[in-house]
């Protein structure tokens, strides 16, 4: 078990003052008590820097401000290259197989971390984004809506029939089954009993809640692909941004997407940008 946790995370939200997050998704996403491991820098006991890695990804690389450009972080990143290559031909940045807290390098106009990487071998794979969108701003827009009176949006029931149709709906997308199974709130849209649709709302569990304040959340928007381009997901994303609104959300966060032309009709915009990379290691 980590026992450091506080140091750990204030490190990590002076060095990301638009992604600050708490201890419990501080440890959660970055499974610092289920398997995760933390390779520290310290100058005179002082914490000048960490890596945190699981399986065959880097998830975090933080090093303090005061003690930049001494080569810190380039020993941490070799001590965690050299880890990973034991079990894997491929390293990851932000996420790995299990799980992510950032689910890339993060960029933006305070800083461009990912050409420290890049210097070092790694190769874009693609760029995404998190966005937010003002709820106290938002207002419903009917005609994106499906106005299919068969499909019906109701919240997702806990018995066991409804979480076995959640469970295949959601492997078939993407393989999200049990994340909508472990889910405290998911909103699904069903047409002659089948779930056609589904997406997670969380009015209490943004990712970073120490910088969006009142912020809730939706995660895992998924329409099986014969229904899609019909409205069903936006009529799924706009009943979650309604409920969120009468929750008492102020803002709702939307995290890991490339859709900011999808999410944009509805009043979104990009938050932050991540830069996904990898680096094939060769011997």
């Amino acid at each position: 078990m980590i026992t450091n946790i506080n140091e750990l995370l204030d490190l990590y939200n002076r060095s990301f003052p638009n992604l600050q997050t708490d201890e419990k998704n501080f440890i959660e996403h970055l499974m610092l008590n289920d398997g995760s491991i933390v390779f520290e820098h310290r100058e005179y006991d002082i914490l000048a820097g960490y890596s945190v890695i699981n399986d065959d990804g880097i998830l975090l690389l933080c090093v303090d401000e005061s003690y930049r450009n001494k080569g810190i972080g380039t020993e941490l990143l070799r001590i965690s290259e050299n880890h990973i290559k034991k079990s894997f031909d491929k390293i990851s940045l932000g996420l790995s197989r299990n799980t992510y807290l950032l689910c890339g390098v993060p960029m933006s106009d305070n800083y461009d971390y990912h050409t420290f990487f890049m210097r070092r071998g790694y190769l874009e794979k693609w760029v995404c984004f998190d966005m937010v969108i003002d709820l106290s701003k938002y207002n419903r827009i009917p005609e994106l809506d499906n106005k299919d009176d068969n499909i019906i949006i109701r919240p997702h029931r806990n018995d066991r029939v409804d979480i076995e149709k959640i469970v295949i709906f959601g492997d078939t997308v993407d393989k999200w089954g049990q994340y909508y199974k472990e889910a405290s709130d998911v909103i699904v849209a069903e047409f002659k009993g089948e779930i056609v649709g589904a997406i997670i709302m969380d009015p209490d569990n943004c990712m970073f809640p120490l910088s969006l304040k009142g912020a809730g959340t939706i995660a895992c928007l998924g329409v099986l692909k014969e229904y899609r381009e019909h409205g069903i997901g936006m009529k799924l994303c706009q009943e979650a941004f309604s409920r969120l609104k009468d929750a008492g959300c102020k803002t709702c966060h939307i995290g890991y997407t490339w859709l900011d032309w999808w999410y944009g009709k509805l009043g979104a915009v990009k938050y932050i940008n991540y830069w996904i990379a990898e680096k094939t290691i060769i011997d």
